[in-house]
């Protein structure tokens, strides 16, 4: 039950803010700029991530490691909307290089997260958002001028894992990315 508004983050080899096993926590119209990590990292349950710009990170602008439970399926139910994010990812040396990690690394603890209205842009060799989990909805978001220098990627990626089902994506708007022959290099929106 904490609110955190209007407050700017810079200059951190860290993570902006890390919300740990916690509920009801709500980060809006925060700027966070040259994060050495992650711009905000989720890990509970009913947290709102709401109209904050994120740019200039290591890694991720916005992760969300859970707060659900896949053996009886307790949602996590944390939101992430209206957010700004762009020039994400500029560590080199990581695996998944994206804006919003939906879960992807967490074993499948992200579960009825929500992920909206969000606009992601700005990292010519990163995934938008990459997702895992159970029965998230990723919707109405515009990613563009991401994937454009890579190969074997997707804006909205997931892959291979049995245990992730019922993600819904819709009604997203996705343009200008990936290299001019995208077939021959294997990039999906």
């Amino acid at each position: 039950n904490i609110i955190v508004d209007g407050i700017t983050f810079r200059h951190t080899l860290n993570n902006g803010i890390s919300i740990n096993k916690s509920s009801n926590i709500t980060i809006r119209n925060c700027t966070m700029q040259d994060i050495g990590v992650t711009g905000i990292v989720v890990d509970g349950q009913n947290n709102l991530i709401e109209a904050n710009t994120i740019y200039e990170t290591g890694r991720y602008c916005i992760q969300l490691k859970g707060g659900g439970n896949p053996e009886d399926l307790t949602q996590s139910a944390n939101r992430v909307a209206n957010n700004h994010l762009y020039n994400f990812a500029t560590l080199n040396n990581m695996l998944y290089k994206t804006a919003i990690d939906l879960g992807r690394v967490a074993a499948n603890k992200t579960i009825g997260d929500i992920v909206e209205y969000n606009i992601i842009h700005g990292q010519p060799n990163a995934y938008g958002i990459i997702y895992g989990g159970l029965d998230n909805i990723i919707r109405y978001n515009e990613l563009f001028s991401v994937t454009n220098d890579a190969a074997d990627m997707g804006v909205i990626y997931s892959g291979r894992r049995l245990n992730e089902f019922g993600n819904l994506i819709q009604y997203n708007y996705i343009h200008d990315y990936a290299p001019t022959f995208a077939a021959r290099y294997q990039i999906q929106g």
